[in-house]
Formats: structure tokens, sequence, C-alpha cells
């Protein structure tokens, strides 16, 4: 071998190679530092939503506890009376409160009215929601988060029990 290749091969063994290597190293130790602060970032919005979630759940139990023991609207509900639920529940339910979708369902989980209702939901059935079942099965305040393609919802029910 020449003179000049010789050189170029040590060239590269002693300065080259330790550069390459150096920079790899530098690159995967970054790299890992990155995707940690990135997973407890998202660690912590999780934890953010989930806090924001329960803040919600208890703000809608409040709200609708109220209703469960309104003695009018127990009256309403037992006679069907769908102009009444409308003008003193549904509406007042949109003004006053944080709800985006109020549901009322008679005491066999037949639908009595709806406001902002999911066109989703209701072509399956309000029935058919995970909160309406547990509410059948006795549960006294379900909560569940959907995904639906408008976004998420935090669903609440409870059983209007009056007197």
């Amino acid at each position: 071998m020449k003179l000049h290749v010789k050189q170029l091969l040590l060239i590269l063994l002693v300065i080259i190679m330790p550069m390459i290597v150096t920079l790899g190293y530098t690159y995967t130790a970054i790299r890992g530092s990155i995707e940690k602060m990135e997973l407890d970032k998202g660690e912590e919005a999780l934890q953010s939503a989930q806090q924001y979630a329960v803040f919600l759940m208890e703000q809608q139990k409040d709200i609708l506890h109220s209703w469960a023991y309104w003695d009018d609207l127990y009256d309403h509900v037992e006679s069907g009376d769908v102009l009444w639920i409308k003008d003193n529940v549904l509406i007042s339910a949109v003004d006053n409160t944080s709800a985006e979708i109020t549901v009322v369902l008679d005491h066999d989980f037949k639908v009595l009215g709806a406001v902002n209702g999911l066109d989703e939901w209701s072509q399956n059935g309000y029935e058919n929601l995970g909160v309406i079942q547990k509410l059948q099965q006795g549960e006294h305040f379900p909560v569940q988060i959907y995904t639906t393609d408008e976004g998420i919802y935090l669903v609440a029910g409870i059983q209007i029990v009056g007197r």
C-alpha cells in the first residue's frame, strides 16, 4: 500500500471513528432524554385530564342530585308530561348548567325528551348507553366518558326518586 493510503486509514481509525462513536452515543443519550421528557409531559397531561374529569363528575353529581328529589319532576315524569319536561327541564338544563346534552327518560327508560342529543346515540337508542344500563342495574350515580365522532362527552345519570 502506498503511504498516503496508510495515512488516510490511520486518520480514519484514530480521528474519525471515535468522532462517529461519540456522536452516536450523544444522539442516543439526547434522544432518550427527550423521550423521557415527552413521556413525563404525557403523564402530567393525563393526570390533569383525570383531575378535571373528577371535578366535572362532582359538579354534575351536585346538579343531578338536586334534581333527583324534585317532586314536580318526579310527578311529570310519572305522568309522561313531555311539554312540562321540555319547558322546565330541558331548556333549564341548557341555560343553567354546563350540560351539553340532556335526556329525560321515564321509569321504563324510554325517552320523554332530549335536547342537543347526538344522532349517534338517538339512532342507537339512549337506553343502550352504558350509563343507562347501569341505572337499570340499580347504580345510583353512574358516570362514563364516551368518545364520539363529535368529541368526548362526560355522561352522568341519576334516577328521579321524588319524595
